[in-house]
């Protein structure tokens, strides 16, 4: 398998993919989407098998971020292997119809869905860890000591908090199970807490994602809870933290209640750099990632940046707890590490070091992209 149709629509990992591809022997060619809906899009499926058609040589293979149904169904017409490999969950798309096709081979980095959908019956589901992108310096400059880089899920992103015309007595319920999940940490209590009142939830919430889809309503309002969680989590966390250390976040808005210096969004250009200069790069994993270790994780030790992160079991077997990375269970802990490492410099930028040399050695976009086309 030499040649691969890069399906691009993310600019964000985009190069570094392609990069790694060619680095590693493949011809790559660039399908640029410009597609109005993933799903049912005849403009772009019609486009998608004209680029495949018109190459000089049929693709042995395509691949993209994230999984789109419009691709698989051209990869299964055209019998041509669709690398999937996603870095969102949830990620809706998951729940097609036509995750089950022949010639997909999707991969996920969070365990908990490889066993979820294998449960399922669905079998070309696959783990593999996020890829790291690195970036070497070796003269960091510290401008930050604790900083905090990603969306806080209020305002317009708070699709829980938009929802209007529910009875009290449903609000509170549910309102007092969010609370509840956000005092937890490690154990989700979300799907048990409403099992029961999911007739009384469909009749004022409605979240279906039609047809040809999977998924329950009831599992993406589940998701909507727990991003408002993560909402709570990360607001409590800023305000923590921020009493106590100089922290500077990283998002799209001023939040001016928190303790905090807002330094608005950061360029993806930027990031190596930030996170390289920053005693403590702090990640609040978004609560549907139950096992997974997310790609902002990944980001900061490529960079080389000291990362300082909610335990998520994934990083088993990867990663050691005080050599490579720094986990918390519970709020105490986050405020003690975060502590600890501010004022014990060498241990910090030994974590920091050993943290990139263990991404370079498993997390490269090399090793994890060989890895992937090894399933064909």
């Amino acid at each position: 398998m030499k040649n691969i149709l890069y399906y691009s629509w993310d600019e964000m990992i985009k190069n570094d993919a392609i990069e790694s591809l060619v680095n590693s022997g493949y011809r790559v060619s660039e399908y640029r989407s410009a597609f109005d809906k993933y799903d049912f899009d005849e403009k772009n499926i019609l486009s998608l098998k004209k680029k495949i058609d018109n190459d000089g040589s049929k693709p042995d293979a395509i691949f993209s971020f994230n999984y789109f149904p419009d691709v698989s169904r051209v990869a299964l017409e055209k019998g041509i292997p669709y690398f999937s490999w996603v870095y969102d969950n949830p990620h809706l798309t998951l729940e097609s119809e036509t995750l089950g096709n022949e010639t997909n081979r999707v991969f996920l980095f969070d365990s908990s869905q490889v066993e979820k959908y294998r449960g399922e019956g669905i079998k070309n589901i696959f783990y593999s860890p996020l890829p790291a992108k690195i970036v070497i310096n070796n003269n960091p400059r510290y401008n930050h000591d604790v900083s905090f880089v990603g969306t806080m899920y209020d305002g317009d992103k708070d699709q829980y908090g938009l929802i209007k015309n529910i009875p009290d007595k449903l609000k509170g319920r549910l309102d007092g199970i969010v609370v509840a999940q956000h005092l937890i940490y490690g154990c989700d209590i979300i799907d048990g807490a409403i099992k029961g009142i999911e007739s009384e939830i469909r009749r004022y919430i409605k979240t279906s994602l039609g047809e040809h889809y999977r998924k329950s309503d009831i599992d993406i309002f589940s998701d909507i809870m727990r991003k408002r969680v993560t909402m709570f989590d990360r607001i409590r966390t800023m305000h923590i933290l921020g009493e106590k250390f100089n922290v500077d976040l990283y998002c799209e808005k001023d939040h001016p209640e928190l303790p905090v210096k807002y330094k608005g969004v950061v360029a993806n250009k930027d990031l190596p750099a930030l996170m390289n200069s920053s005693k403590v790069n702090l990640n609040i994993s978004l609560r549907s990632i139950r096992k997974g270790i997310p790609l902002r994780v990944m980001q900061i030790l490529g960079s080389g940046g000291f990362c300082l992160t909610d335990y998520k079991e994934d990083m088993d077997g990867l990663f050691e707890d005080g050599r490579d990375i720094a986990w918390f269970n519970y709020e105490e802990e986050m405020i003690e590490k975060c502590d600890y490492y501010l004022k014990h410099d060498n241990e910090r930028c030994k974590i920091a070091q050993s943290g990139q040399a263990t991404a370079i050695k498993k997390l490269s976009y090399e090793k994890l992209m060989g890895d992937i086309f090894n399933k064909i």
